[in-house]
């Protein structure tokens, strides 16, 4: 069982489906321990939260090494020593979720430049910055929406999302692309063309056990899209389900 401080999130209107209220993406350590052979399965962890320069950290209050040999056999499922990123992994949870996801080489993963819009996991290149890649680049995130009658599965969600993007932009074009192989399964991709204030998009849609969870892309025009597409898919294939035994304190 996952054991974390919650963090409250405002709903935003511009962003693909609203966040949970009690989620987040806390970074720890780095996908440099991919060679470990750990065998554990599970783990509890009892967590405090610490800010160190903007950044949301965790300090345990147990074993460091628990962490971090989750990290590591998640990040060698993703893809072995292959460039291998020096930058931190995030566990992003909600009530019933948690997982595993780890930026592309050459990005970096924010956990606070849209965390008022309820986004907690938010990618961008290493050598741009947000305001850049919002405005003129690409910029990846992620998100989650329980599952519910009506939402119940990626199917009934990528209807939800095509039918919501063409209303709103009814010249938008949206098809479904190859999917992506994750560390555990695979995400069906759609793609849309023209969506919102002319934006090029592709999310990803994996089945939780509770939840259905969203990566998404998007760029200012479509040869920026291009260009980053793989970036896209590398963070997808690095996806891996923890847990959805999340307790969350509140205050």
């Amino acid at each position: 069982m996952v054991s974390v401080g919650a963090l409250e999130m405002d709903r935003s209107p511009c962003l693909r489906h609203p966040a949970p209220v009690q989620a987040g993406c806390q970074t720890m350590g780095t996908s440099h321990e991919r060679s470990s052979q750990v065998k554990h399965s599970k783990i509890s962890i009892a967590r405090a939260i610490t800010m160190r320069k903007s950044t949301v950290r965790i300090v345990l209050t147990s074993s460091i090494l628990g962490l971090l040999v989750v990290q590591s056999i998640v990040a060698g499922q993703a893809g072995g020593n292959k460039g291998v990123n020096e930058q931190p992994c995030g566990l992003v949870y909600g009530k019933s979720h948690a997982f595993w996801i780890c930026p592309p080489k050459g990005w970096t993963l924010d956990n606070t430049v849209l965390k008022d819009q309820g986004i907690f996991a938010t990618f961008y290149p290493t050598d741009s910055s947000w305001e850049k890649a919002r405005d003129n680049g690409t910029f990846m995130y992620v998100n989650t929406v329980g599952k519910s009658e009506g939402t119940a599965s990626v199917a009934d969600l990528m209807k939800d999302d095509s039918e919501r993007t063409t209303k709103a932009s009814p010249k938008a074009g949206v098809r479904e692309l190859e999917p992506i192989k994750t560390a555990d399964g695979q995400a069906r991709v759609q793609q849309f063309e023209h969506s919102a204030f002319g934006r090029f998009e592709a999310v990803a849609y994996i089945d939780a056990p509770k939840t259905l969870v969203m990566i998404i892309i998007t760029s200012k025009d479509e040869q920026s899209y291009r260009r980053d597409y793989p970036a896209f898919k590398e963070l997808v294939q690095s996806y891996k389900f923890w847990t959805t035994e999340v307790t969350i304190h509140t205050r």
